[in-house]
């Protein structure tokens, strides 16, 4: 029997209640939200649309029991694990090895954290995995059923994520090698290739229902009305990987990262030393042509990838990463396996149950490891947020969001479950849904005219999520247009509670998704600057819920890093130099790693106009300020202008030329500030 369904059943059992377990009950960031809509309303993802994933999960997300959608991913990671169990039996006849290598992959941290939520990764492994399976059946039986099977699984991998099966592919050409020459010679029949190409052509069909529907309700860019439209989604040229602050640095760093990525992350440090004998020993115990499978397979949306694409190294970046290689660490949990039995041979010689005592210690280290990074059914923190703003706007109101922590959250918990029909939910950048006002690929003036014109035109309530029109009502969470008024700032008790939960999680340190680190930042920094603003303007009728807000934010680095943006704004002579430096001091010791680099060097020109306050301290100054321009090198970044006023009042002439020529296209004033 080719497939052992007894085993298989064994290892998607164990994974899926772990999966089950700790999958999150509410919606979350990265992509869960645009998914959702898109699996329950229909439309077309974003880039390249991801037409298989989305057919599957119309049907599997009417089935009752399917929480969220994430049971989705759950499941198509199981199969994937179950396939892969086969593949590690089929390449080593060893059935205690395929346990102890698709259990490790299973529970690994980047495969595991894509297996619990609505996501395409999970689908794309097990479309490889059976890909994989199929080429090896037909290595070793030369049936062209196999391969006839594999040139379509191969063709709905890349209906799902062509991308990462592309770059995964040379792994599956030297698993066939050993047959090359055979697969070579039948290719001299015209019927054998003529049926190869079409199985391939057959699996691109789900491509054919991007453009079925001539008004998506849910779509990136809008509906497909022509060939140069679809291309423009298939080929995901509106996306870009390229970052103009990323440098060879990145590309540096990158690569140790994913080497520490690789073989210390996904199953903890204690595992590196098996993973690594592992690698060794395969070119020793098991075929060649397996060793430089499993190789290519590692590199393929690793370093590959890694060389086409130009991220900055930055927390958010390396978090949009991470899920890339869930493919590349099947090769990973491989060599652990590997690695394990090299060990349990050695032990053999002091007792013969040492693969029975040592294999399933391996596995259960890997799911203790990764547990609690891992376990996300108490994920709240966004749904609250989304529920939290749907429940205070005004009745009838026109709500703009902007990006993914806006869009697909607040989209799903309005379109999908239905919270707040009587409002209207627009994309300020006419992206994702239907009623947007311009085309998506309008240039950012006309999109902003249009808004304009529109939000000038409503006589509706007018709420944007982020402070992008005036005059305006500021509320925290978000603004209302002020309409014949003037800016204002308001206080909303509803948020208070919010804002209680952000500062708890923060201090908790609860928030162990990247995605909702990020998320956490922003909203503490929005927060404390609407606070903040609030309690200056009114400095003699403060609420005590506002002034035990400001206290409980300026407990968190993003809360002392805007008070001291907002203190450094009023006149000098109120300023008290060595309060600033204090509460910087403490700010510096909490500031977060995952604070994106624009944030962080904003923190740095703020230390070192603290440093410039009198009595000056210039070579402090200077050192902040340097610090400031080399962690964001943007012409846009106004530690330049500072740093180089700096320079030139110190007659520093050649330090003053150097940081011109690096940055010609700053415009500065004369006095520090931007031109």
């Amino acid at each position: 029997m080719l497939i052992s369904v007894r085993h298989q059943l064994a290892v998607f059992a164990a994974t899926f209640g772990v999966y089950f377990i700790t999958m999150p009950r509410t919606i979350t960031l990265e992509d869960a939200g645009l998914f959702q809509m898109v699996c329950h309303l229909g439309g077309i993802s974003h880039p390249p649309g991801y037409p298989l994933f989305t057919l599957l999960c119309n049907g599997l997300v009417q089935v009752p029991g399917v929480i969220n959608g994430n049971l989705v991913s759950a499941l198509f990671a199981s199969l994937a694990v179950a396939f892969f169990h086969h593949i590690c039996y089929r390449l080593t006849n060893e059935r205690l090895f395929a346990y102890v290598a698709s259990l490790s992959w299973g529970f690994s941290a980047a495969f595991w954290s894509q297996a619990i939520i609505i996501e395409v990764y999970s689908l794309a492994a097990l479309l490889f995995m059976i890909c994989w399976w199929l080429v090896i059946e037909f290595e070793q039986s030369r049936r062209n059923a196999f391969w006839f099977g594999a040139c379509l699984v191969f063709g709905l991998a890349l209906s799902n994520h062509w991308p990462l099966m592309i770059l995964s592919s040379a792994g599956l050409l030297a698993a066939v090698s050993p047959a090359l020459g055979d697969l070579l010679s039948r290719c001299r029949s015209p019927k054998f290739v003529v049926w190869s190409l079409a199985l391939v052509l057959a699996g691109l069909l789900p491509y054919a229902t991007l453009g079925l529907d001539a008004n998506p309700k849910i779509a990136i860019y809008g509906a497909i009305d022509s060939f140069g439209d679809f291309l423009r989604y298939v080929a995901r040229s509106a996306y870009k990987d390229d970052h103009a602050t990323a440098g060879i640095m990145d590309k540096v760093e990158y690569a140790w990262w994913l080497a520490e990525y690789s073989f210390v992350l996904q199953a903890g440090i204690l595992a590196s030393p098996l993973i690594l004998t592992g690698m060794v020993a395969s070119f020793y115990l098991v075929p060649r042509h397996v060793a430089i499978t499993l190789l290519l397979v590692w590199l393929g949306s690793t370093y590959f990838l890694l060389g086409l694409i130009n991220f900055e190294f930055s927390h958010f970046h390396r978090a949009i990463f991470k899920p890339y290689p869930v493919i590349a660490f099947s090769a990973i949990a491989f060599w652990l396996a590997l690695g394990t039995s090299v060990v349990v041979r050695l032990l053999s010689r002091l007792t013969p149950n040492a693969k029975w005592l040592v294999s399933p210690v391996i596995v259960v280290a890997i799911l203790i490891t990764n547990y609690p990074k891992l376990d996300r059914s108490g994920a709240t923190l966004i749904d609250a947020f989304a529920r939290t703003v749907l429940s205070t706007l005004p009745t009838d109101a026109i709500l703009f969001v902007r990006g993914d922590n806006e869009v697909g959250p607040l989209g799903y918990l309005h379109l999908v479950e239905g919270i707040r029909p009587d409002i209207e939910l627009r994309d300020w950048d006419g992206l994702v849904f239907d009623n947007r006002i311009r085309s998506p690929f309008a240039s950012l003036e006309e999109q902003e005219k249009a808004n304009r014109e529109f939000i000038n035109a409503a006589t509706r309530p007018v709420i944007v999520m982020q402070p992008l029109i005036s005059p305006r009502i500021d509320f925290g969470a978000y603004v209302m247009f002020n309409r014949g008024g003037k800016d204002e700032v308001a206080f909303l008790p509803e948020f208070a509670e919010f804002v209680d939960l952000l500062v708890e999680v923060y201090l908790s340190d609860l928030s162990l998704d990247a995605h909702e680190q990020y998320f956490l930042f922003y909203q503490l920094s929005r927060f404390s600057e609407h606070y903040i603003s609030y309690a200056l303007k009114h400095d003699n009728q403060v609420r005590p819920m506002v002034a035990a807000g400001v206290a409980r934010l300026q407990q968190t680095f993003p809360g002392r890093f805007v008070t001291l943006r907002q203190l450094l704004a009023l006149p000098v002579e109120q300023l008290d130099k060595d309060k600033l430096l204090a509460m910087a001091a403490v700010a510096e010791q909490d500031m977060p790693e995952y604070i994106p680099p624009k944030s962080r060097a904003s923190f740095y020109e703020q230390l070192g106009r603290i440093h410039l306050l009198s009595p000056a301290s210039p070579d402090r100054a200077e050192l902040f300020l340097t610090l400031a321009v080399n962690t964001h090198p943007d012409h846009g970044n106004p530690a330049i202008c500072l740093l180089l006023w700096l320079h030139e009042s110190r007659g520093e002439v050649a330090q003053s030329e150097t940081l011109r020529d690096r940055f010609p296209r700053a415009t500065c004033a004369e006095d520090g500030g931007e031109g």
